[in-house]
This record gives structure tokens, C-alpha cells and sequence, in this order.
């Protein structure tokens, strides 16, 4: 703090703390378990004191399976859950200028969203590359 017409300065020290909203835990997960809204919380989470990723809306964490245990108050991060997981069923949508369609498909591995993974077309056994775009959920370009 300064007052020029006094001529008198005073140095306050501060500590910042940045804080974004992520998603936790608000019961105990244990590994295999599907999260449904009431296993999920949003809290403020100090930036400094993490540095992975993590999810900022519970509509992307629903629905997936927890691939460790998670204690109450901890961080969902993108490693703890499968959004889509290896050998389970998924939905493929592929759509353009409009027109959408969709199929049954079986994730060859797991993933998050924005990866790009292996399935099985379950109609025509063929292995396709295909992005992961929400729980049990992907998407092809066609």
C-alpha cells in the first residue's frame, strides 16, 4: 500500500491461491465400480497443488468405471476411470451433413475422451479406428 501526498509505503505480504473446479469424490470408490451422480462432487481444488488431469463437469465422469480406489475428497483424474473400456460394449456414431448412424461396436482397449482407439463392429467384425466422444461412446469420421 503507498499514500504519495504522505510519502509513506507499506508492503503487505500476501499469498495467492489459485483454485479451478474440478470434479472429486464423494463417497469411497472402489476399483471396477460405475460412478453415478451421487459418488461425485465439485470442488475448488488449489492449481498449484495439482498438476494432472482432471474433470471440470460430473456429466463427463457419469457412468464411467473406476479403474483404482478412490478415497472421499480426492480428485477424479483421467487415469483413475475408463470412459470407454477395453472388451465392453460400446455405441459407434458416425454422422455428416446431417445424417447420422449408429451401431453396436466392442472397445478393443480402453479409453478417454479425444483418444482414438480400436473397435469391433459387432454387425461386420470389422476393427475400426474410432475417438472416444463420451461413456461407452465413440465416434467415426466417414
Amino acid at each position: 500500500m503507498e499514500c504519495k501526498p504522505d510519502n509513506w509505503r507499506v508492503y503487505v505480504p500476501v499469498r495467492l491461491t489459485i483454485t479451478i473446479p474440478l470434479i472429486t469424490a464423494a463417497t469411497p470408490l472402489s476399483r471396477g465400480q460405475m460412478i453415478s451422480a451421487q459418488d461425485v462432487t465439485l470442488s475448488m481444488v488449489d492449481l498449484l497443488r495439482f498438476r494432472r488431469q482432471g474433470f471440470s463437469t460430473p456429466e463427463n465422469v457419469i457412468g464411467a468405471k473406476i479403474k483404482k480406489n478412490i478415497r472421499v475428497g480426492d480428485v477424479i483424474e483421467q487415469n483413475d476411470v475408463c470412459i470407454v473400456c477395453r472388451n465392453e460394449s460400446v455405441v459407434i456414431r458416425a454422422g455428416k451433413s446431417g445424417m447420422s448412424i449408429t451401431t453396436k461396436g466392442t472397445a478393443m482397449s480402453d479409453g478417454v475422451v479425444g483418444e482414438q482407439i480400436k473397435v469391433k463392429n459387432d454387425k461386420s467384425n470389422r476393427i475400426i479406428d474410432a475417438q472416444v466422444s463420451g461413456v461407452g461412446e465413440v465416434t467415426v469420421a466417414f
